[in-house]
């Protein structure tokens, strides 16, 4: 019986993450985006959706609100990396 072989690898050398990590990272972008800007219905929409944002980052070990897009970006890709040794 052949057993089967994980895709990070080659995720990994494609430079891209697997499917359920960009998702949880670009919501966690469109959040942080929607709550900065000018729109008052979408910041209110927003405020609504906080406490599963907030249980979403503190997985990743992130502060939406205080942290740079390059570095919700770069603590994504370190965590991919490190389900790489696993």
């Amino acid at each position: 019986m052949r057993v089967g072989k994980s895709a990070k690898p080659l995720l990994y050398y494609c430079n891209t993450m697997s499917a359920s990590l960009l998702i949880d990272q670009r919501k966690i972008l469109f959040y942080k985006k929607t709550t900065c800007g000018s729109n008052d219905v979408l910041r209110t929409v927003c405020s609504l959706y906080f406490n599963e944002i907030q249980r979403l980052s503190s997985a990743y070990n992130i502060l939406p609100w205080h942290t740079s897009y390059l570095d919700v970006n770069r603590t994504f890709w370190s965590f991919f990396t490190s389900l790489m040794s696993i």
